[in-house]
């Protein structure tokens, strides 16, 4: 599912947007310098400008983030970084260090071609969680959720198989008996989603959080614990419920959702209305870049050709 954060990952994110310009994108956190590694040597000396996608609250990244684009400027003279952003508050964070920054959140750009209501599948499951097995995540919230699926993976030293094994009602998971981690597919996730009929977001601090914005691609309602971090800032209130960090409230939120199951097209139709207005936040920056109205080459749902899922690839280290 995703890659671990303990510097071993011979594979990290990276994507090309441009040519003329060079405009990258990559991932801060654990994928930053390598990410960097791989502008350098494509560009081959050329200046570049560089599309920071956060991998965590940027304000807590703030010092990281002025240190990398010094380091970027001494580096490769006349490139640039801009660090996207999920909201005008994180923002302004960074641009008090005088990093620059751009108001597009990242889970506009999940592909909403992959994740997609689809009608055909039963919903099978009360509730999915899509998380990562570390204490972070606040799996033990959801223990006792009934008929719950829960989608995980690796991602580092704090990994524990007992937030997973904790649950109670487990109707499905892809950690095996034997402690491994079943690979699943983009595509696969987004099956499983939509057999849910209703998705958990559980921690109190992350990033943007990829799994809340597949949830609403694909037409399920999302229960949430307040938070910090961006994730809320592409939250629909018609179909997202906060509920204090409380068994309880999490179970009866699951059970509420499946008692008063919303129209999925209704979801997706407003998640698609606000990733289009994020998405055409970030082709106007690079228009200005490029010198060219670069709008006319993306299609009725601002996806320029360049776009991949969750604008990434994962590719080898150099």
């Amino acid at each position: 599912m995703k890659k671990p954060a303990d510097g071993i990952n011979p594979q990290t994110f990276f994507l090309k947007l441009h040519e003329d310009p060079l405009i990258y994108t990559i991932k801060s956190g654990w994928s930053l310098v390598s990410g960097l590694q791989l502008c350098l040597q494509d560009a081959m000396g050329r200046s570049f400008h560089l599309l920071v996608s956060p991998s965590w609250d940027n304000r807590a990244r703030a010092a990281q983030l002025e240190v990398f684009a010094k380091t970027v400027e001494l580096m490769a003279p006349g490139s640039t970084v801009t660090v996207m952003c999920t909201g005008e508050e994180e923002a302004e964070v960074l641009r008090a260090r005088q990093i620059k920054t751009l108001h597009a959140h990242p889970n506009a750009f999940i592909d909403h071609r992959v994740f997609r209501p689809r009608p055909e599948l039963t919903r099978i499951y009360d509730a999915v969680y899509v998380g990562a097995m570390v204490p972070w995540k606040r799996h033990d919230l959801a223990w006792n959720v009934p008929n719950i699926c829960v989608i995980t993976y690796r991602h580092g030293a704090s990994d524990s198989d007992l937030v997973v094994r904790g649950y109670r009602h487990l109707a499905l998971t892809n950690l095996q008996a034997d402690g491994s981690v079943e690979f699943l597919s983009p595509e696969a996730v987004a099956r499983l989603i939509c057999r849910s009929r209703s998705g958990l977001i559980l921690s109190a601090r992350e990033g943007q959080n990829n799994a809340s914005g597949e949830y609403q691609f694909c037409g399920v309602p999302t229960i949430s614990t307040p938070s910090a971090g961006g994730r809320a800032e592409f939250f629909d209130g018609a179909s997202t419920v906060i509920v204090e960090p409380e068994p309880a409230q999490v179970e009866r939120a699951v059970a509420f959702a499946v008692a008063n199951a919303p129209d999925p097209q209704d979801i997706r139709r407003h998640v698609m209305e606000k990733a289009i207005r994020h998405r055409l936040r970030l082709i106007d920056w690079m228009s200005g870049l490029v010198g060219e109205n670069l709008q006319a080459r993306a299609d009725e749902t601002a996806w320029l050709p360049c776009f991949r899922d969750k604008l990434r690839l994962m590719v080898p280290v150099p």
